[in-house]
């Protein structure tokens, strides 16, 4: 899919105050199992809620494409009205906001993103860079073999509270550059 004029930005940046922001991503573990993550964040950076969820193995578009239904399905839960939805996967993020059907099974996950949408008072989905959704990125790695969906509304790890605190700061988090010491 080409990239249709949709602006990419490299780091995380707070939603308008009253809403909140919804980064969300996959890890594909080929062969293995997928995982999803989702972190829920207010205007001001601080956390909300966090979850992670296994699927069943698959592609990554798929996965990227199943991390932001989850991270819709779960904000709705916990009751939360204006939404920004954003993801490094650009061919996720243009398909949920461009009109087109068809009945592949990504394109049905993507009309129900698009039906669900419209429960919120306020709705809107950005593609951001992997750098500005670290947070997301780290909770799709977390390792919740003993069950298929963890959600946490209070008490965070640190590891999440620092990439967090570092978006906020706009500390820049990627690309790591690997030393190799021989």
């Amino acid at each position: 899919m080409k990239n249709l004029g949709m602006p990419s930005t490299t780091q995380w940046s707070p939603p308008p105050n009253g809403w909140n922001k919804v980064n969300v991503d996959a890890h594909v573990l080929e062969g293995s199992k997928t995982a999803l993550g989702v972190a829920i964040r207010d205007s001001n950076g601080e956390i909300k809620a966090i979850g992670a969820r296994n699927i069943c193995p698959t592609y990554t578009e798929h996965a990227e494409a199943e991390a932001a239904r989850f991270g819709v399905l779960l904000v709705r839960r916990l009751g939360i009205s204006k939404i920004v939805l954003e993801m490094d996967a650009l061919n996720v993020a243009q398909a949920i906001k461009i009109e087109v059907k068809r009945s592949t099974p990504i394109f049905l996950i993507y009309e129900d993103i698009k039906l669900y949408k419209q429960m919120f008072e306020e709705f809107s989905c950005n593609h951001v860079k992997r750098s500005g959704n670290a947070v997301a990125h780290l909770i799709a790695r977390l390792n919740c073999d003993d069950c298929n969906e963890y959600v946490r509304v209070c008490s965070f790890s640190q590891s999440i509270l620092t990439l967090a605190d570092l978006d906020v700061n706009q500390i820049p988090i990627f690309p790591f550059k690997k030393k190799y010491d021989c």
